[in-house]
Parts: structure tokens; C-alpha cells; sequence
């Protein structure tokens, strides 16, 4: 199982990190991400520049640590022990993703509610390298499993988080796996997907 392991830093350093997680946290509530600069997330976390650049090469860079640090310790918490595809640990983590999308983007200024934030790809490149740890043994092409699974993980949860779905989160979820499980010929009839239409 993937786990953003910090355990062997200085306990200053973790002190440093959690003040400009909490920090920047405070301030993705307050406006929106392209409206915050590291003088904002230094003068709310109490630490000069030259510390936050010690650890941080800037603000996207802290928020790719902020948000993989946050989904690992959101995914950690509801599948601890995970370490092998199954049906059950991706339901999990589908499940694990939706519930973290919409506390993050919950959490977000309102304006940035329904707009792409880079934080995504932070999310998918999680997903893929857990989807791909969990693969390492198949016969599968892991590498595509991988990066399909994470991205519909991913997208749904997104879709789900903005409020696009009338449908309750583990109805959702059991759609969803549906579709990861089965392919999309679940929902869609065989003449659609027939090959001589195309």
C-alpha cells in the first residue's frame, strides 16, 4: 500500500509542513487558488520565505504535497491493509476518492467549486501508482488498467463532487463499479457499441 511515509523527517521540518498545509488550506477556503501567492500561505502559516522555499519550489508545488499527502491519509484511513486488486478494495477507493472530493472541493472557495484545479492530476498520478502496485504481479497490461481505472475513478468522483449526480454516494458507487467491472456495455445496448456502425 502506497503511504506517504514522514516518519524519519526532523520533527521541525513536519512542524514546517503541517503549518503551510494547514496554512495554505485556510486560504483555498477564503479565494481562489490563482488569487493566492506564497507571501499569503508565509504570512498565515507564521514562517518567512526563505523557509517556505526550502521545502516548497512554489505554490503548485505545495499543493501537489498538500493534496497527495491528504488523499494518502483519507485512503489510508478507510483501507489500511489494501494491497491487492480486488472487487472490494476498488470499491474502497472509488469510494475512498468520492468522499475526499467532496470534502476538498467543499473546503474550496466557492468560486473554484465547479473549475479545474490543478489538484487533479494530483489525485489521478495517486490512483495510478496504487492501481499499479496493486497490478505489479498480473498477467493484465497494467500500465493501461492502471491509468483507465484512475482516470474514470477520478472523473466520476469529480462529477459526483460538483453535485452533477442526483443519485446517493453509494448508489453511485455501485454504478460506477458497474461500469469499471463490466465495461461500458452494461448501460449502453450492443447495437451502439456494434463495430460495423463505426
Amino acid at each position: 500500500m502506497l503511504n506517504i511515509d514522514e516518519k524519519d523527517l526532523d520533527k521541525r521540518v513536519l512542524r514546517t509542513r503541517m503549518a503551510l498545509r494547514t496554512a495554505f488550506n485556510t486560504l483555498m477556503q477564503q479565494k481562489p487558488f490563482e488569487q493566492i501567492t506564497v507571501l499569503d500561505i508565509t504570512e498565515e502559516a507564521m514562517i518567512n520565505r526563505a523557509t517556505f522555499y526550502s521545502h516548497f519550489a512554489d505554490k503548485y508545488e505545495l499543493l501537489d504535497y498538500m493534496v497527495r499527502y491528504m488523499f494518502n491519509e483519507h485512503v489510508m484511513s478507510i483501507m489500511p491493509t489494501a494491497d491487492q486488486m480486488s472487487y472490494d478494495n476498488l470499491r474502497c477507493l472509488a469510494l475512498a476518492t468520492v468522499t475526499f472530493l467532496q470534502q476538498f472541493i467543499g473546503h474550496c472557495a466557492p468560486s473554484e467549486r465547479n473549475s479545474t484545479l490543478p489538484f487533479e492530476v494530483h489525485i489521478q498520478a495517486y490512483l495510478f501508482d496504487l492501481l499499479s502496485e496493486w497490478l505489479d504481479s498480473s498477467d493484465a497490461p497494467a500500465n493501461l488498467v492502471a491509468v483507465a481505472t484512475s482516470s474514470a475513478i477520478l472523473n466520476a468522483g469529480l462529477f459526483y463532487a460538483r453535485g452533477n449526480s442526483a443519485l446517493d454516494r453509494e448508489d453511485y458507487i455501485d454504478q460506477l463499479m458497474a461500469i469499471l467491472m463490466n465495461g461500458i456495455r452494461v448501460n449502453i445496448s450492443d447495437d451502439i457499441l456494434d463495430k460495423s456502425n463505426m
